[in-house]
């Protein structure tokens, strides 16, 4: 001990007081080249910005806000379905990202940085994964409009009541009551109560590419030429919303998600109005620009999450899946199998995930082929193991300290496709969102920074990766959806093109 050297508390480490450099903070807000609103909206409308050439872009404070507004068609008549729609209902986990098929970023030069096709199921599955219940609850539903308690009078769904006597006494009135409550009734109302008809003020961060939230660097954006340009591809009204009964409907059959409402409802169309992007810019002194301008001379070099999506049809009990990604550093997988009867569908949620994508066959065992190397080295053949993998799959998303949320529980990990009926009261997706993903974490050190590529890497610049899926029997109306999640390097140069290196 006493050749150890000591140290001061940090509380007593009394360091001379500092500033920073001289600098302003200014947040702009900047309208859509493409105009500020797009009325009945679908995957032909792309919503462009042209960002400034001016300052330095803190990505942290970079978000979309703009309006959404719906058309809800409740039904008309049905000969054996009673239930009207009353309501639009979006993802629960993140509702601002429904509409945004595919997220693109160009240099000035008309080059690539980014480009994210299905972000908005990219989005749904991490905000599941790294916010919980709370979180969706609270703020998620200030921003966005995730499920929330309203503080409205519960109407809660009662089936077999029965009245149980004392002392053998037939008075009911002096006796006890007791009822079967159906399950889930508070998730179904507060996944109701996030829905709406008219107009909801939508606010979105980025998930994903170089203008992702989480990241900690900023763009020279004074030095990128004429400016880089956000492009956001829209999606049709069925990939966006799920129509669903009012909850009082439902009182006498079930919970209002249970149940599917009259067949010709939908959702026709919706309109998007005021659509901002709103940037938190910086300005520093000349001395410190001509600084940046300078290293960007050589190359100023920041590493930015690559996100390719894949989807495949799903038709024998024994699949091996081609996954191959240009990428010298993948990170992770994330995949999940879903049912084509969702596709587009405004009855239907498009971001449900299944353990059982047709009702009856579900996930057997799973393993992975990365280059020569088969990960894990065991087949994942239990849902446990499958989840367990998954938040490792994450951490090389999210850091080493990223922790599971609570947002997926069992009901959701494990859920079954629930097929449509006609019969009143039954035939709905269900209350619980299905969150049935699995995955891979390819990244040798998770721990270390964001500018580290620390993924499985090949010198020919293609990593051949394939999907081995085993499934309980042969599965029908069974898409598999997977995202690689690779590193690649950007490189500004002074003149405002860009270098991509994957």
């Amino acid at each position: 001990m006493e050749g150890l050297n000591s140290i001061y508390p940090e509380q007593l480490d009394f360091n001379d007081p500092s500033k920073a450099i001289l600098s302003t903070r200014r947040t702009i807000a900047i309208k859509p080249q493409s105009g500020n609103s797009i009325s009945s909206a679908s995957s032909q409308d792309i919503i462009q910005f042209r960002l400034p050439n001016t300052g330095v872009l803190d990505v942290k404070g970079c978000y979309l806000k703009y309006n959404i507004n719906p058309t809800l068609v409740a039904g008309s008549s049905d000969t054996t379905n009673t239930f009207q729609a009353d309501a639009c209902l979006q993802d629960p986990y993140c509702p601002s990202a429904g509409c945004f098929r595919r997220m693109i970023v160009k240099a000035s030069d008309g080059t690539e940085i980014s480009n994210v096709s299905a972000y908005n199921r990219y989005c749904s599955i991490v905000n599941r994964f790294s916010h919980d219940r709370d979180y969706h609850a609270y703020q998620g539903a200030m921003l966005q409009g995730t499920p929330f308690d309203n503080g409205a009078v519960q109407t809660s769904v009662v089936r077999n009541a029965t009245a149980v006597n004392e002392g053998g006494s037939t008075n009911h009135t002096a006796g006890k009551v007791r009822s079967n409550v159906a399950g889930g009734a508070m998730e179904n109302q507060m996944r109701f109560d996030a829905g709406y008809t008219t107009n909801r003020d939508m606010v979105h961060q980025f998930e994903a590419g170089i203008l992702d939230h989480k990241k900690d660097y900023m763009l020279p954006l004074f030095a990128l030429g004429s400016g880089m340009m956000l492009e956001l591809n829209l999606a049709d009204a069925g990939e966006v919303f799920r129509v669903c009964p009012e909850n009082q409907d439902a009182d006498t059959a079930s919970l209002a998600l249970d149940v599917h409402p009259r067949s010709d409802a939908s959702v026709s169309s919706y309109n998007i109005s005021n659509i901002e992007l709103v940037c938190d810019l910086v300005f520093y002194p000349s001395s410190l620009n001509q600084a940046i301008s300078q290293k960007l001379c050589n190359g100023l070099s920041l590493v930015v999450d690559r996100v390719r999506n894949q989807t495949n049809t799903i038709s024998q009990s024994e699949t091996t899946t081609i996954l191959n990604e240009h990428a010298r550093s993948v990170s992770a997988i994330l995949a999940g199998l879903r049912s084509t009867v969702d596709i587009n569908n405004a009855r239907r949620f498009e971001t449900e995930y299944y353990d059982q994508p047709d009702g009856s066959n579900a996930i057997s065992k799973i393993q992975f082929s990365v280059g020569a190397e088969m990960v894990l080295a065991n087949e994942m053949d239990t849902a446990p193991q499958r989840y367990i993998e998954l938040e490792k799959a994450l951490k090389a998303v999210y850091g080493d300290k990223f922790k599971m949320s609570n947002s997926v529980g069992r009901k959701e990990y494990l859920k079954a496709f629930i097929a449509d009926s006609a019969g009143a009261g039954s035939g709905g997706s269900g209350v619980y969102h299905g969150g049935a993903l699995f995955g891979v974490n390819l990244a040798s050190h998770p721990d270390l920074d964001d500018d580290v590529l620390a993924g499985k890497s090949s010198s020919a610049g293609t990593l051949p990766i394939s999907l081995n899926l085993t499934m309980g029997g042969t599965p029908s109306n069974t898409q598999l959806d997977t995202f690689v999640v690779s590193q690649s390097v950007v490189q500004l140069l002074s003149d405002g093109s860009v270098l991509v290196n994957k």
